[in-house]
């Protein structure tokens, strides 16, 4: 994963489980170090791409009836 922030960035590798957490080694340093395994939970969920919505959907978004030639429905005034 590459992290960017204002005015660098830098990559952190992220490896074997150990128990609830996981190995990881920063792009800046040789040395090795855990990371809770609920901050990996979580950056991988911000990695997932967005669920593609149902093709199914029950709520309408355009209305069924047509427009009126004139503009008017048959309640709301005289056809002109």
């Amino acid at each position: 994963m590459t992290l960017t922030w204002k005015g660098g960035q830098g990559r952190v590798e992220i490896g074997a489980k150990k128990g609830t957490d996981y190995y990881a080694r920063s792009s800046d340093s040789p040395a090795i170090f855990t990371l809770a395994g609920c901050l990996v939970t979580d950056m991988q969920a911000l990695l997932k791409l967005p669920a593609k919505p149902a093709d199914n959907c029950s709520a309408k978004t355009t209305s069924d009836k047509k427009p009126s030639k004139t503009g008017y429905s048959k309640k709301s005034g005289p056809k002109s």
